[in-house]
């Protein structure tokens, strides 16, 4: 990561055309990059691209993804001018990847429906003009809005189905892996997490992704408190701290609503009540809603964002 990172950086400066192939040949190491440094390789190119330039659709999903973690909505509008250049341009990979973090985007602002119809939209597009090659990424998304949507059984089953859909790279699959143990947690499968965690660990010790990192962190503290409850407030509150200074904050939020219902459980409800409303405060501040996934696993008491 740091030389693929030494390499974009240099790229935006001198060759920006070139930094945008090696984004797209090497996207799931762009999506494992800081944000600021992806943003700031993003503004020292933009003055230097050439107005036309064949990869527009990948600016323009690049600078989505570097404003996940400041600007959802500003993220989503970028996301779907990719997927609809990515379509002109019969870009298919693009469309795939842009389809799902669009929906992702469409999930963390509450609208499950939405990204239902984001699943079908891909899946259409997919079907008919590459014939479903590059269907994993949507298939992804249909599993996160079952989730969301509450329908935890449902979601498990498309994930276990993935692999049918075309090979990732193992970034990606450790990524979704990891994805997977935390999905297994809120079905209260903590053993089977576990072992879904094998590859993500696997993989992080020579991958130094930050975001494969923080889901790791996340979903490994989560097993630890489940079984161990007493501990939970102190091993949760080190990981809300853990996402703050990765800057992940949707992860964060998750990670101190997961604090808030430990420390309610142990009779801190002072504590609690202050951890929801830190909680609530950074939904806000990143127009992120609550959905039936949070609600039902994370939060103590139903709440509207």
């Amino acid at each position: 990561m740091p030389g693929f990172n030494r390499v974009v950086q240099w790229l935006a400066c001198h060759n920006p055309v070139q930094m945008l192939d090696i984004l797209r040949a090497g996207s799931e190491l762009g999506c494992a990059m800081d944000l600021a440094d992806l943003k700031a390789a993003l503004d020292a190119a933009h003055p230097r691209l050439p107005l036309n330039q064949p990869l527009a659709g990948w600016e323009s999903f690049w600078r989505g993804y570097s404003l996940l973690g400041s600007h959802l909505v500003q993220a989503k509008a970028y996301f779907r001018l990719a997927r609809e250049r990515a379509v002109e341009a019969r870009d298919y990979p693009l469309v795939a990847l842009a389809v799902f973090w669009e929906g992702a985007c469409l999930i963390l602002m509450g609208k499950i429906d939405a990204s239902s119809r984001l699943v079908q939209v891909g899946t259409s597009i997919l079907d008919s003009r590459d014939g479903g090659k590059h269907l994993y990424k949507v298939e992804n998304l249909r599993a996160h809005t079952q989730l969301h949507a509450g329908e935890g059984a449902a979601a498990l089953e498309t994930l276990e189905r993935l692999d049918s859909y075309g090979h990732p790279s193992e970034l990606e699959r450790a990524s979704d892996e990891a994805l997977r143990a935390l999905y297994l947690i809120s079905d209260g499968q903590q053993a089977a997490a576990r072992r879904a965690l094998a590859l993500p660990h696997e993989v992080l010790k020579g991958s130094g992704s930050q975001r494969l990192k923080s889901l790791c962190e996340l979903t490994s503290a989560l097993i630890d408190a489940s079984e161990s409850p007493k501990d939970s407030p102190a091993v949760l509150q080190r990981t809300a701290l853990a996402m703050r200074e990765a800057k992940n904050p949707y992860l964060e939020v998750y990670a101190r609503e997961s604090l808030a219902v430990a420390l309610y459980d142990t009779r801190c409800k002072s504590e609690a009540k202050s951890e929801i409303d830190a909680s609530r405060s950074l939904r806000q501040g990143l127009k992120m809603a609550y959905t039936a996934w949070d609600q039902r696993r994370f939060t103590p008491q139903p709440a509207t964002a």
